[in-house]
């Protein structure tokens, strides 16, 4: 594989993966919904 799609492919995941921990805490009829900071205690 080439270097650069392998770089393509891992930041995709990891926005994928991101954004579905912010969306499962900010949004209202999750599981985890106000379970804390999505940004973490950085911001």
């Amino acid at each position: 594989m080439n270097p650069f799609f392998g770089e393509l492919i891992g930041t995709a995941l990891l926005i994928l993966l991101g954004n579905g921990v912010v969306a499962n805490v900010v949004l209202n009829e999750t599981k985890r919904n106000n379970a804390g900071d999505p940004h973490g205690k950085f911001a």
